[in-house]
């Protein structure tokens, strides 16, 4: 993804969260020519079809000149999620980028652990189920993760092939989060996994299931870490690997 922010100190705290959130941001303090930013990317030619980031963070300080068609700049050349941290509260202009093809708007003042919640959200919705890592086996129902299995079909899971008796909410949360190991997930998330719309729940309520996930794990193997806190952001399931 590529971040391109003026302020310097909010640049670093976000990068550095964006970073713990298993993400690698390619950060600029001022807006540059799409071009020029998609080679760094990696793009090995400079036609419309060359790589991409997967999303643009730009705070609207770091443009000179029209900020609209700086915008629109980056829309032209890709169809990747747009988010605009703007620096004030010009209705004019949030309707100028809007119409220019900002996928998102935000005011000041931006707090930065919701932004890094609002962009997991928009690049959870852009990876396709095809991608999901490791995910051995034909059967969507059937989930093999390092020394997790979990079988939907039957209400399964062993962890090192032993059984581990879950509820059907700790379940279906503990299956979001070993889907894609290295992938956070916060907690609204996983209340809309757990819940559903199925009114009105406390977000704090998933760091109680996380909580007797990991207890009941560690019955079975007390070393059990694979569940990772990312403070004040949300939780990731740790690759095979590194579990």
């Amino acid at each position: 993804m590529a971040l391109i922010c003026q302020d310097g100190a909010f640049r670093r705290e976000l990068a550095a969260l964006l970073r713990a959130a298993g993400l690698v941001p390619l950060i600029g303090a001022q807006a540059e020519a799409a071009s020029r930013l998609q080679a760094k990317c990696g793009g090995l030619d400079d036609g419309p079809k060359a790589k991409a980031p997967d999303l643009v963070v730009l705070e609207l300080s770091a443009v000179s000149g029209p900020r609209a068609a700086v915008v629109q700049q980056y829309r032209d050349r890709w169809a990747v999620p747009f988010l605009v941290l703007a620096d004030g509260d010009d209705d004019r202009e949030e309707i100028a980028c809007w119409q220019a093809g900002a996928d998102d708007y935000l005011r000041p003042p931006v707090r930065i652990k919701p932004l890094v919640a609002r962009i997991l959200r928009w690049l959870d919705r852009l990876s396709p189920v095809s991608e999901l890592p490791d995910r051995r086996g034909s059967d969507d129902r059937v989930l093999a993760q390092g020394a997790l299995n979990m079988d939907a079909r039957c209400h399964l899971v062993t962890w090192q092939g032993r059984r581990v008796p879950l509820t059907q909410t700790e379940f279906r949360v503990l299956q979001a989060l070993a889907r894609r190991p290295g992938h956070v997930k916060t907690r609204e998330q996983l209340l809309d996994v757990a819940y559903g719309d199925g009114g009105d729940v406390e977000d704090r309520s998933i760091d109680s299931h996380i909580k007797r996930l990991r207890k009941k794990i560690r019955t079975v193997d007390p070393e059990f870490a694979a569940i990772e806190t990312l403070y004040g952001i949300g939780y990731r399931y740790a690759h095979p690997r590194q579990s």
